[in-house]
């Protein structure tokens, strides 16, 4: 914190703060709609895969079937 300024926060250099506002406005048209969203929801909404997905084919289930991952 500086004394003469206060609180700072500092943000990565790398990428834009823009980068993913597409997915932020996504997750709040659909929270004003249903108001809560459940995670399979949340990444519906924003396009993002679910990363446990990418692993279900090698752990030979889901995890809601109990794999651990």
């Amino acid at each position: 914190m500086s004394e003469k300024v206060g609180p700072v926060q500092v943000y990565p250099q790398e990428g834009s703060p823009r980068d993913h506002h597409d997915k932020h406005v996504a997750i709040v048209r659909a929270l004003m709609e249903k108001e809560t969203l459940d995670e399979a929801e949340a990444y519906e909404v924003t396009g993002i895969e679910r990363p446990w997905v990418q692993e279900r084919h090698l752990l030979g289930a889901t995890r809601e079937e109990g794999a651990q991952g």
